[in-house]
């Protein structure tokens, strides 16, 4: 069985896009220079130096994140699916940390969002919703982003958002670009 070529956009708080042949990752660009998603995405894509006819299909970040640049990516990307004709699978940031970093048993990942954190509770393969604030167990985050037990450097998630695409197509089903909708935060009240 050949290996599908999968692109992948995060756009959720910096730009990063990944380009993979099955698992193995043949190109990733991020781009943190100030510039809005909109502005880099032409140049972006044009570093990548692909076909995007050959591609296979596509995966995109739903949040959580800056909801602007979430719908400028997920916008681009359900459009670039529909007009190739191309199966699409949304992932969500929380989660992709949840199941690709090796951690304790029990543990949560967070982000922050503007003055917001918000985590998901994971137990073994068990994940909570969208929780608003700090957890009480061990937690994960990425450097400058928010304090927590284990600070990652930095965690790709249009890679893994691009490994998780792979394991949903292997699965078969629907994967329309109609069906997919940014995750929106909104702090208690």
């Amino acid at each position: 069985m050949q290996q599908p070529l999968i692109l992948s956009l995060d756009t959720s708080f910096v730009l990063n896009v990944s380009l993979l042949k099955g698992d193995k990752v043949l190109k990733h660009l991020f781009l943190d220079d100030g510039k809005k998603a909109l502005e880099n995405l032409p140049s972006v894509f044009k570093a990548l130096e692909v076909n995007l006819s050959e591609l296979d299909a596509l995966a995109v970040s739903l949040g959580i994140g800056y909801s602007t640049s979430l719908r400028i990516g997920i916008t681009f990307m359900k459009t670039l699916a529909y007009v190739l004709k191309k199966p699409i699978v949304g992932y969500e940031n929380l989660s992709l940390i949840g199941k690709f970093v090796k951690s304790p048993e029990v543990r949560a990942p967070i982000l922050k969002v503007s003055q917001n954190y918000y985590h998901r509770v994971f137990n073994n393969q068990v994940q909570s919703p969208i929780l608003e604030g700090l957890p009480n167990c061990f937690s994960i985050s990425i450097k400058g982003n928010a304090s927590a037990d284990l600070e990652l450097d930095y965690f790709p998630f249009s890679i893994y958002g691009g490994l998780y695409a792979l394991e949903e197509l292997s699965k078969g089903g629907e994967f329309s670009p109609m069906s997919l909708e940014p995750i929106y935060m909104r702090p208690a009240l």
